[in-house]
């Protein structure tokens, strides 16, 4: 679903504002919805290793930002993914193998792969970019009144404009933050924990 085509959903509750404006709101309540829940999720395109080389980078398709790299394994083998800090830790302690983010789009692999050819399957979740996204998508379009909660309750707040609304602001804000906590506990139901790979992409 195109970001203009949320316009209709949002214009009518804020008389006057610009398109540029809402557009702005709708897409920055996206990227929080996809940051907090991980509900944008697909299988990235497989890296092929080099023989003792850690280091990786995450081919993300245009328009959208790696929010969490959610599992891993290489040639068969999984490998832990935590977020980056716990990741160093179990490093240093020699805990299995891991990955650890070092990026916006980069890992690395603990230990590197010891030969070249081997396929790196990552699980991955996304959320539109600030800059070159033009898209919510598709399989996703059940979240789309989420979002627009999500860019009213922040379009309500602003400060000296005539749409001004506090109490729907709030009103707004509550609903955007409960259908977060919702879909964020189902999500992480699908593979928090879990050594074992989980195909989840919307709902």
């Amino acid at each position: 679903m195109k970001w203009d085509d949320f316009l209709p959903r949002v214009l009518p509750s804020v008389p006057g504002c610009p398109e540029s404006l809402a557009l702005q709101h709708i897409v920055d309540a996206a990227r929080t919805f996809a940051s907090k829940t991980l509900v944008w999720q697909y299988e990235a395109t497989p890296i092929s290793s080099v023989a003792n080389v850690p280091d990786y980078t995450l081919q993300i398709e245009a328009g959208q930002e790696l929010a969490r790299i959610l599992w891993c394994s290489v040639d068969g083998r999984e490998y832990t993914v935590p977020h980056a800090a716990q990741g160093r830790r179990l490093k240093r302690r020699n805990c299995g193998n891991v990955l650890i983010p070092t990026g916006p789009q980069d890992f690395q692999l603990s230990p590197a792969p010891q030969f070249d050819g081997l396929q790196v399957l990552t699980d991955i979740a996304v959320r539109p970019a600030l800059v070159g996204s033009i898209k919510w998508p598709d399989d996703l379009d059940e979240n789309v009144t989420d979002i627009v909660s999500g860019a009213l309750s922040t379009l309500l707040e602003l400060p000296g404009v005539t749409w001004r609304d506090m109490p729907e602001s709030q009103i707004q804000a509550g609903k955007f933050a409960a259908r977060i906590a919702a879909v964020q506990f189902k999500v992480s139901h699908s593979y928090g924990g879990s050594r074992s790979r989980v195909r989840l992409r919307f709902f």
